[in-house]
């Protein structure tokens, strides 16, 4: 009993603890799904980019046909629009569960986790611009610029401390 007991007490922590190697894939398993999600939020970031210069567009179309901006999107965008929005909605979805999922960072990742945190609200805040165009051309083009700027630098702040 006694020997059984000793046994039981010395392989306990060796079963209870996860090994160096356990961390070690963890640890990778959470790099690749941060990275993943950077990609995806910089892959979105360019759609939204893509849909600010059909908006802008179709300011420039209001412009010679003498329409209102919501009619010059239906001539330029058709039921892009409409596709669009609902493309947008749907993966903007995907991203936050996926950022959900992702959990706690093991400890050398946890600047990156910072850093995605921070990447995400530049992201929704793009999506909203993505989604409803500000009052005029210039201003919503001005800040599309600085947003999107501000995306790129901190998905490459964001992949050197994910160490890619």
């Amino acid at each position: 009993m006694k020997k059984t007991l000793c046994l039981f007490l010395i392989l306990l922590p060796i079963c209870a603890v996860p090994s160096c190697s356990d961390k070690a894939k963890e640890a990778e398993a959470f790099a690749l799904r941060a990275r993943i999600l950077g990609d995806l939020i910089l892959a979105q970031t360019s759609a939204y980019v893509s849909q600010s210069k059909a908006y802008i567009s179709a300011w420039e179309y209001s412009k010679v046909t003498g329409e209102d901006f919501k009619t010059s999107v239906r001539h330029v965008l058709g039921v892009q629009a409409e596709h669009s929005k609902i493309d947008f909605l749907s993966m903007k979805e995907n991203i936050a569960e996926r950022l959900e999922k992702l959990g706690q960072p093991p400890q050398e990742y946890v600047d990156a986790h910072e850093k995605l945190i921070v990447l995400h609200d530049h992201y929704c805040k793009l999506h909203a611009l993505a989604l409803n165009p500000g009052p005029t051309k210039e201003k919503y083009e001005s800040s599309i610029n600085k947003l999107t700027g501000k995306i790129e630098r901190l998905g490459k702040e964001f992949y050197s401390l994910l160490g890619i």
